[in-house]
């Protein structure tokens, strides 16, 4: 199971503030992340950045739009790591997604007339060739 402590969410979500800075109308990073929820979600999603989230915790104890640039251009796989999970876990946030119109993924099957134009011309071969049969022998 996935756990961070509370440092290391107080951590993130001031880096989110600084990567995600304030903007009229959306929440600060730092208040959207402020429980973990949704941090250990992202991190569940990508468990292969945990390793990497923590580093980065480790590694800006005070964070600052120096340190976090100096960590992009001394370990940019790190930090990018750790700015998806961020990031990702920011943009998961209800209030967030109805600020700025985006409704989460929606399911929006193809309707029948789109999948059958995109089989066009994949049966002709199959039909145009002679009847085989399987025969037992």
């Amino acid at each position: 199971m996935i756990e961070l402590t509370s440092s290391e969410i107080d951590r993130l979500g001031r880096v989110g503030d600084l990567l995600l800075p304030p903007e009229p109308g959306l929440p600060a990073a730092s208040d959207v992340l402020r429980n973990g929820r949704l941090l250990l979600a992202a991190l569940k999603a990508r468990p292969d950045h945990v390793e990497q989230v923590r580093r980065v915790c480790v590694a800006l104890v005070e964070p600052t739009a120096e340190s976090i640039g100096r960590l992009f251009a001394e370990d940019p796989q790190t930090m990018g790591a750790a700015a998806n999970i961020v990031a990702g876990a920011y943009f998961m946030d209800e209030g967030v997604r109805s600020a700025i119109g985006y409704p989460g993924q929606l399911q929006n099957p193809a309707g029948l007339e789109d999948a059958a134009d995109q089989l066009e011309g994949v049966l002709e071969p199959m039909m145009a060739r002679e009847p085989f049969y399987r025969r037992e022998t």
